[in-house]
Order: C-alpha cells, then structure tokens, then sequence
C-alpha cells in the first residue's frame, strides 16, 4: 500500500496535468454514465425500444408476427427496428408457440444442469437478454448447446447408473 501512494505520488508530481485530465476524462465518463438514467427520449422508452408491439399488435401474440420486415410496423410505432429484448421478442415474433418451446428448452436445459455454479453460469446470458435482442448473436447459441450437451451427458450417466 505504501509502495502504491509513493508511485501515485511521484507520478502525481512528474506530470500532474495528466493526471488532471484523466481525473477530468473519468468524471465526464461518470457523468455521461449517470445521465443516461435520466434520459427520458423516445430511444429509452417502452416505445422507442420496441415493446409497444405487444399492445399495439395483440393479433400477433398468439402465431406470432415473424422476423423481419419491420416497415409493417412504421405507422403505428416510433421506432421500426427489432425488439430490444429477447422474451418479448421472441413472444412478438414467434407468438406463444415460439416462446413455449424456447422456454421448454431452457427449462429442460436449466433443470438438467448439475450444479447451482453451472446453473448461474447459464443465468448470465438469460438476465443479459432482457434488455438486448440476443438470440441473433451466435456465441449465445453455441453457449444454449453446451449447457445441452451437459445436461444431456448428466442425463445418460444417470439412466446407466439406474440400468446397472
């Protein structure tokens, strides 16, 4: 700790106006970051991040509305890209039947898992896609695989277990 205050010290005294900017550079950054609560445009809105749909266009809830040509939406919504969150996009796009599957899965997968570590691990990415539309990025499917697989392989090790 010592060691830590003479650097800081010595760097202090050696370029103190670089240090003034970085003090400066981190409290915008701060501020920037704080302001964003506060923001109440239409781009961090309900409306603005897509969710209007779910109320404006209850027609699609049950088959849902499909990905994609998101001009059908202009005249109605204020924003006419994809949902910004991965359960009601998946309840727009795909309806009842989608979300019922993709929720089994999850279910199936969540439940097989071994471990509460394993089990909070998968939690990331689940609480990640509340706010952002992540079913299209690959690397989150190839994660849903491999907790599968373990759930899978724990799965077969125990019928083996039962069957000896």
């Amino acid at each position: 700790m010592c060691v830590l205050v003479i650097v800081l010290g010595v760097y202090l005294i050696a370029d103190p106006q670089r240090v003034t900017l970085r003090a400066k550079m981190t409290m915008n950054l701060i501020t920037n970051w704080l302001g964003r609560f506060r923001d109440t445009s239409s781009n961090t809105s309900f409306e603005g991040r897509g969710y209007d749909r779910l109320w404006k266009f209850p027609e699609y809830l049950l088959l849902g509305a499909g990905e994609g040509a998101n001009y059908r939406w202009e005249e109605r919504t204020i924003f006419s890209g994809e949902n910004h969150s991965t359960p009601s996009g998946v309840l727009f796009s795909y309806g009842l039947s989608g979300t019922f599957c993709l929720g089994t899965f999850l279910y199936k997968t969540w439940s097989g898992l071994p471990s509460a570590l394993l089990k909070f691990l998968l939690l990331a990415p689940l609480l990640y896609g509340l706010g952002t539309y992540n079913l299209r990025n690959w690397c989150l499917w190839i994660v849903f695989a491999i907790f599968n697989v373990i759930t899978r392989h724990v799965a077969a090790s125990h019928r083996e277990s039962r069957d000896e």
